[in-house]
């Protein structure tokens, strides 16, 4: 392990141990703790994803865990660590451990103010997260730059942020947060990188429930660090700040007009840039679980030396839940742009399409079925190959439950990335059977 993250290792865990200590012998809190453990087969018959090197093998993986959290009227802590141990048939040399833990604390430090803090913790060796291809949330995810990776070698990742909102208002509050993430490689092929992100957040309803303004305020520093074999990315300073103006007609409509302002600032030979966007839309709630928020607007990427980038934007997010007796579908979709900086490719700015739909049926009172699809569209403009991926995700799932404390699943997914560069071009199948054993309630410890 490097030193930089065996030092942050353990400064997490020593802070979670506190806690934990800290929650344990407090007086008022209802503590409970949920054991669990899994078996999992897994195959895959592109274990690299890559176009040209497509190796199949068979992945036994053995993952205990636990959940605790303790919570009072106040305050509140969670806290899940779920360890695993992949064996692999065919390349036995990737035999590794994994690990994924999160934590999340709350506290009402005054009436109205309230503190956050949060940690997430992984250690894999898979290029794609698990959670990606066989979790139907139905939520629109920042793209998935780790299809790139064409090894299996180890990868950590740490995001810790502290956040504080205070309620002024009715519908007036605001919040001040702070996020320190890292990426480390084991692949001397693909660079570390540290990022520093504070934030401010403000809204105020100058007329409550006519005319409210939303404003946003964001740094991120990007540090690079790579070993001898490639040269590391330029470091840069991101900023970026935005004001919403909304008129709120009734309690489910309201319309804005918004402008939005980054600045990117990198410190080497990489090309600076401003983005000026501005734009007007509407959000609408049309029925319980259904929502529409729409804008259409106009952005110019303006760079220091090359021909800016100008288009129209037409950023949505469409969320609609059809629920019948013993069924559910929900479908979403989203447009817009982001900066692909700190994953394991740097490839600038993005802009992205992405549209996804999920369904789960009831099949009888033990044996539940899921269905997921996605494809998104991602065209980084400013990237010397004028890179553009289209990535279309597809996955099944069967869940039966013969026992309160036993759960069996069955997943497929198939996964594909379509380039303009071939070398980035893959396709995958992967099938997963798990058997889970876990008690249907948590233990009370006090």
């Amino acid at each position: 392990m490097k030193p930089k993250l065996k030092l942050l290792t353990r400064f997490v865990f020593l802070t979670w141990l506190i806690i934990f200590l800290v929650a344990s012998g407090a007086a008022g809190f209802q503590m409970t703790f949920t054991p669990g453990i899994s078996v999992s087969e897994e195959y895959t018959d592109n274990l690299f994803l890559s176009e040209s090197n497509e190796e199949h093998d068979f992945i036994t993986i053995i993952s205990p865990g636990f959940t605790f959290e303790a919570i009072e009227r106040n305050s509140g802590l969670s806290l899940s660590y779920n360890p695993a141990y992949s064996i692999y048939s065919r390349f036995s040399e990737y035999n590794t451990w994994r690990h994924s833990a999160d934590l999340s604390l709350w506290t009402d430090i005054a009436r109205s103010t309230r503190l956050e803090i949060t940690d997430s913790f992984t250690r894999t060796e898979d290029p794609l997260d698990e959670d990606d291809l066989f979790e139907s949330t139905g939520e629109i995810l920042p793209g998935v730059d780790d299809s790139s990776r064409e090894s299996r070698d180890v990868y950590y990742r740490n995001s810790a942020g502290i956040n504080i909102t205070h309620q002024f208002g009715a519908s007036d509050s605001i919040s001040f947060g702070y996020t320190y993430s890292i990426l480390e490689n084991d692949d001397p092929e693909v660079e570390d990188n540290e990022s520093h992100n504070p934030s401010l957040d403000l809204t105020y309803w100058i007329i409550p429930n006519k005319w409210g303004i939303e404003t946003n305020f964001g740094y991120t520093r990007g540090e690079y660090d790579a070993s001898g074999e490639i040269e590391p990315s330029d470091d840069f300073d991101d900023w970026r700040a935005s004001i919403r103006l909304i008129r709120r007609f009734t309690q489910h409509f309201e319309s804005f007009v918004e402008y939005a302002h980054t600045v990117m600032d990198y410190k080497g030979e990489e090309e600076d840039y401003n983005v000026y966007d501005s734009s007007a839309g509407m959000n609408y709630i049309f029925a319980e679980d259904a929502q529409l928020s729409l804008s259409v607007g106009y952005f110019i990427q303006d760079r220091e030396v090359s021909a800016s980038e100008r288009r129209v934007s037409v950023n949505g997010d469409l969320g609609k839940t059809w629920s019948f007796r013993h069924a559910s579908i929900n479908v979403t979709g989203a447009s817009g742009y982001e900066e692909s900086n700190l994953g394991a490719d740097n490839l600038g700015f993005d802009v992205f399409y992405h549209a996804q739909c999920t369904a789960d049926y009831e099949l009888s009172r033990r044996v539940q079925a899921d269905f997921s699809c996605s494809y998104r569209v991602d065209d980084y403009i400013n990237d010397d190959d004028d890179r553009k991926d289209k990535t279309t995700r597809v996955s099944l799932g069967l869940n039966y439950q013969p026992l309160e404390w036993m759960n069996i699943g069955f997943d497929y997914s198939f996964n594909s990335v379509n380039s303009n560069l071939d070398e980035e071009e893959y396709d995958e199948n992967r099938f997963l059977l798990r058997v889970t054993l876990s008690p249907s309630q948590p233990f009370h410890l006090n």
